[in-house]
């Protein structure tokens, strides 16, 4: 697939951001075909790290993941997972977690991070702005729109949170899709059609759905996923690594340091692993003739992936029975995610699906360029087709037994509704409480608690409450009611398990501007300036605490770079600066890594 350095794409409202738990990535439409936007260093994959410091500066993507280990209490990883990970959740990662977690009783996570406690979906926004502004920035237009993939266990409340940080990031239009989903579509724009089945598997969640492609629809017939991915394989191997050099006693001086460190080197060891079928992991950033290493074979690496392998089979074997299918009665297979290049992943999924899967597309890339697929449907581009995403989870409600009752079945058509009825048992009762499940079959779960509020004071049984409950093409669930006898609606607020309250919702989306302000291009120019400045004067501090770093050759060409980037930034040519930053940032970029390995092995002695 061709990309492009820079320049100017033809409009295209719509752009596709994929979100990713540790690699996320841009795609946008160039004419008939596709491209990916990429950094200020020219890397299309974009690490999902963001750093916060006490003095509230924000550093994100690639220089945040390189300062991880140094600066591991102000810099979060995973941020997608965090959105739907529990506070027991990240405590049970002990030291690879160096967060504390707030303590109050919002059902939104907290994590101590930057010198205060902060929700875990404003990090998650802070990161999306960065993304946006990185678009905006390689396209040199305002991007306002965004389709966003998400992980099919993503509740009606955990998409509304995506959503709204996106809102809070600057987007003005927000559309999800389910991301087996996106898969599909990556798959039918070169043409395919049929019953198949789709996978996506990153580092943070496994989608799969089984989807028939016609040309005027795509309908999506059975769906589940559930959230296990390529990190837990870097926290196993992390943490026997750990237990070798370190055991189990208590934790010592810049113990996250060395968990942040041994959590980065991991992820490395996975890659060679799946590559090689053997990793070394060290401790010699430390120093010292004897430090400690490790050497891990397949049978390491096979002993890391059964639990996944496991998880992944009833994965399967439900979502076949869920379609009425048994293996082999689909006819293509569609992976994508990262734990693709994972020989023994794919062909676990494979062999439970009973088919080779479709090697047309690179794995990494297809969740994204289906979400473009999504986006031009979306700008009409392509106005003859159909998208269909089914619910992944029924939903219910609580009777006076404590039996649930579907009101919406599992693997409905979106966009979905049914009204309920429901009244008072108290004389003068102005306000009902409504227990609302997740799940199928005798496999419920609490999911959100509906109040309904304002109802005229009657006597008990006599107002009749007409409840709406809808889930558009999203996945997002809305309700409303009204009293039908006087026909007076009613206020409506939904406290989910794990999500943000309706009110506090609503309060937020108000709070936001309605439309962007200022000159567009100015602004831009602005930032890349800043932008510019910083990594200059980073350079410059660099070059005063280590005077000796920089080998002769290489003090002239980032002599030469910085130079070259001081001269543009005080102009107006925005692609002149966006180049000289690239070319700098390029050239200083094994200077930069030295310092942290400096830095890191000041700290790990």
């Amino acid at each position: 697939m061709a990309k492009q350095p820079t320049g100017q794409a033809a409009y295209q409202s719509f752009v596709a951001f994929d979100f990713g738990t540790s690699v996320s990535r841009i795609a946008y439409g160039r004419g008939e075909g596709s491209a990916f936007v990429t950094d200020l260093a020219g890397d299309a994959r974009i690490p999902s790290v963001i750093a916060v410091s006490p003095e509230g500066g924000v550093l994100a993507g690639a220089a945040a993941r390189d300062r991880q280990a140094l600066y591991p209490e102000h810099t979060a990883l995973s941020l997608k997972s965090l959105l739907t990970a529990s506070p027991e959740a990240v405590a049970a990662r002990g030291p690879f977690f160096p967060h504390k977690v707030g303590s109050d009783a919002t059902t939104m996570m907290q994590i101590d991070i930057g010198g205060r406690l902060r929700p875990v979906i404003e990090l998650s926004a802070l990161f999306l702005v960065f993304l946006r502004r990185s678009a905006e920035v390689f396209l040199e237009r305002p991007v306002d729109s965004g389709v966003l993939p998400v992980p099919v266990c993503f509740s009606p409340f955990d998409r509304e949170v995506l959503r709204l940080a996106a809102r809070m990031a600057g987007f003005q239009r927000v559309r999800l899709i389910d991301e087996p989903t996106a898969v599909a579509l990556s798959w039918i724009a070169q043409g395919g059609r049929g019953r198949i089945a789709t996978c996506s598997w990153g580092a943070g969640y496994l989608s799969a759905s089984i989807i028939e492609a016609r040309p005027d629809l795509i309908r999506v017939l059975a769906t589940g996923g559930i959230p296990l991915g390529g990190d837990e394989i870097d926290l196993a191997l992390a943490r026997d690594f750990w237990g070798k050099i370190r055991g189990t006693g208590e934790p010592g001086p810049n113990e996250h340091h060395l968990a942040r460190y041994l959590l980065s080197a991991a992820e490395a060891a996975k890659r060679d692993l799946t590559a090689r079928g053997k990793a070394e992991m060290s401790l010699s950033i430390a120093g010292g003739k004897d430090a400690p290493r490790q050497t891990y074979g397949e049978e390491d690496l096979a002993g890391f992936l059964e639990p996944l392998q496991q998880q992944a089979r009833s994965l399967i074997e439900r979502l076949l029975a869920q379609a009425g299918l048994a293996a082999g009665e689909v006819e293509f297979l569609l992976l994508g995610g990262g734990m693709m290049r994972i020989p023994a992943l794919k062909a676990e999924l494979e062999s439970q699906f009973g088919k080779e899967s479709w090697e047309g597309i690179d794995p990494e890339d297809a969740v994204v360029l289906g979400a473009l697929e999504r986006a031009r449907l979306l700008d009409h581009e392509k106005s003859d087709q159909l998208v269909l995403d089914a619910l992944s989870a029924g939903l219910g409600l609580e009777g006076q037994t404590g039996a649930v009752t579907p009101i919406l079945e599992r693997g409905s058509p979106l966009p979905a509704g049914k009204r309920e009825v429901f009244t008072t048992f108290l004389e003068r009762q102005t306000e009902v409480a409504i227990q609302l499940f997740s799940g199928a079959g005798s496999d419920w779960h609490p999911l959100a608690r509906v109040e309904l509020r304002s109802i005229p004071p009657m006597k008990a049984g006599i107002p009749v409450l007409e409840v709406a409950f809808g889930v558009d093409e999203d996945g997002i669930l809305d309700v409303t009611a009204q009293e039908s006898t006087r026909s007076k609606a009613l206020g409506v607020e939904l406290r989910p398990v794990r999500g943000l309250p309706t009110s506090l919702v609503r309060e937020t989306l108000e709070a936001l501007p309605s439309t962007p302000t200022g000159d567009f291009e100015a602004g831009l120019r602005q930032e890349l300036r800043e932008r510019g400045r910083f990594l200059l004067d980073t350079l410059r501090e660099l070059a005063r605490r280590r005077p000796g770093i920089m080998p002769r050759d290489e003090k002239q060409l980032i002599t030469k770079k910085s130079k070259e980037l001081e001269e543009v930034l005080e102009g107006a040519d925005l692609i002149e600066m966006r180049s000289c930053a690239q070319e700098l940032e390029e050239a200083a970029r094994p200077l930069m890594q030295r310092d942290i390995d400096a830095s890191l092995q000041a700290l790990l002695k």
